[in-house]
């Protein structure tokens, strides 16, 4: 079951009804953590024992670190379970598509394609909101839990199970103490995420994928305008996939009366690639900036400048790593770690020549946001194309282009009509048009247009328009397209 799809929205209702007719407390921790197993079910049932092994090695090593006394103990206590909690991880999303790809070891008696093809689905989300507990427990920032069941429903409470957010221990395990009643204005809050997410997830993100994957079916061989096209729009799908992921996410957590952490935070406005990542996929970031970039940082504090730009490059090329196997991962993670170096180096002195010249901060800030979208959306081509040669590949042929108003296909070969791939100008006047309606809908969020607090006419005119279109959406669409996200 996908979260965001119609029978989990359907589900949600008698889910929720359920909850608070339960007794406060222990029966309502019994029951999430029985539906949040169940849900996992859905999807890899062979894998339950997975989740609940990481569980109970951030269980009983959290606890161990407590009552160990000698740092070094202690240390060592939080190193082992970190690696036993990580071992699978470094084995399903890294170790076994590896030794498939080495032809060497690819003849060896394992099937490495099986193994590669059945990465359990959340593995990285819920691995460091466990590890994320254990470093919090070393830290002395919380003591460790006693109640196994809590620890196993802050691991797998089901709606940031399988996508995140990434929950973190301090603003997730209180509470779960599941006291709370359901208050009208928090339960039209849930919905309007809920609702919206949904949107953005099976109208816009599933409505992009169709030219998106037509195009990089072969980019090569398609004409640049077609390249630019897809490059513009996979940017689109892939935020609002996620962030439509997020938001149902959210809104779930927030009708059983839990708040988990935003992901997302209009990152298309970003004017920097630093307000970007402060931005785009927001628990990942912090995650890694908590529990990676700063103890880097402190560890190099002798040569601050030079140890606060490793320790940022090698955060985000982690990030990129986080993705997926392969080259173009790496590269993109390394080029956001160079691009963020290069705007935090020369910030003050872009902003002072700015000022000689007289220009207002305020129209400076708004002619850096499309800059910093155009970079991070040539960057998410490494995240898309198949090979880091494809994204090469796609470069050249958008830079010449660009550059000489001509590019030139590989010999043979010939650009398909605009019929042949469903990109007639009806079809690219509706595509953008939802890239319009993102766009306005995160000016609306950041300019503080809330729905909630509008006259009920409005929200009522609102919320039919949004399930209209989901109901369009069902009709007229193929079936439901996995969340990108899973996959990672």
């Amino acid at each position: 079951m996908i979260v965001g799809e119609p029978i989990y929205l359907l589900c949600l209702i008698p889910i929720v009804i359920v909850f608070y007719a339960l007794r406060p407390g222990y029966p309502r921790l019994f029951y999430l953590l029985l539906l949040s197993y169940a849900f996992y079910s859905t999807y890899q049932v062979g894998f339950l024992f997975l989740l609940a092994g990481i569980t109970l090695v951030a269980y009983v090593a959290a606890i161990a670190i407590d009552c160990i006394t000698r740092p070094r103990g202690r240390f060592a206590a939080l190193v082992g379970a970190i690696t036993i909690c990580i071992a699978p991880l470094l084995f399903y999303k890294y170790l076994a598509p590896l030794l498939y790809l080495t032809p060497r070891l690819a003849s060896a008696d394992w099937d490495f394609t099986l193994a590669r093809a059945v990465v359990p689905v959340g593995l990285s989300f819920y691995t460091f909101i466990a590890i994320g507990y254990l470093i919090d427990v070393y830290l002395g920032i919380l003591r460790a839990e006693s109640d196994p069941l809590r620890v196993g429903l802050y691991v797998s409470f089901f709606p940031q199970l399988t996508a995140g957010p990434i929950a973190r221990s301090t603003s997730l395990l209180p509470q779960l103490d599941l006291t709370q009643k359901l208050r009208a204005d928090t339960a039209m809050r849930g919905i309007e995420e809920i609702l919206i997410g949904a949107v953005m997830k099976l109208l816009i993100a599933d409505s992009l994928s169709a030219p998106v994957d037509a195009i990089y079916a072969d980019p090569l061989a398609m004409a640049p305008s077609y390249l630019l096209l897809a490059v513009v729009l996979f940017a689109f799908q892939l935020y609002a996939d996620f962030a439509g992921y997020s938001l149902v996410a959210i809104g779930s957590a927030r009708l059983l009366g839990i708040e988990l952490l935003p992901n997302f935070q209009q990152p298309f406005l970003s004017a920097s690639i630093q307000e970007f990542w402060r931005r785009w996929h927001m628990s990942l970031y912090f995650w890694l900036r908590d529990y990676v970039f700063t103890p880097l940082r402190l560890q190099w504090r002798r040569a601050p400048r030079v140890g606060m730009y490793a320790a940022m490059l090698i955060t985000l090329t982690l990030v990129g790593v986080w993705h997926g196997v392969g080259w173009g991962f790496i590269v993109y993670g390394f080029v956001h770690g160079l691009l963020m170096i290069g705007s935090m180096a020369t910030m003050a002195w872009r902003n002072a020549a700015w000022a000689r010249l007289g220009v207002p901060m305020r129209l400076v800030s708004l002619m850096r946001v499309p800059i910093t979208f155009g970079m991070v959306m040539l960057t998410m081509v490494l995240l898309r194309a198949r090979n880091l040669g494809e994204a090469f590949g796609i470069y050249r042929r958008l830079l010449s282009a660009f550059l000489f108003h001509r590019a030139t296909l590989p010999q043979g070969a010939v650009a398909p009509a605009a019929a042949a791939i469903g990109l007639d100008g009806k079809q690219r006047a509706i595509y953008l048009g939802m890239v319009v309606i993102v766009v306005l809908g995160d000016l609306a969020a950041r300019n503080g247009i809330d729905f909630v607090r509008q006259p009920a006419a409005v929200r009522g005119c609102a919320y039919s328009a949004c399930v209209l279109a989901l109901i369009y959406q069902a009709i007229v669409s193929h079936g439901i397209r996995a969340f990108i996200y899973l996959q990672f």
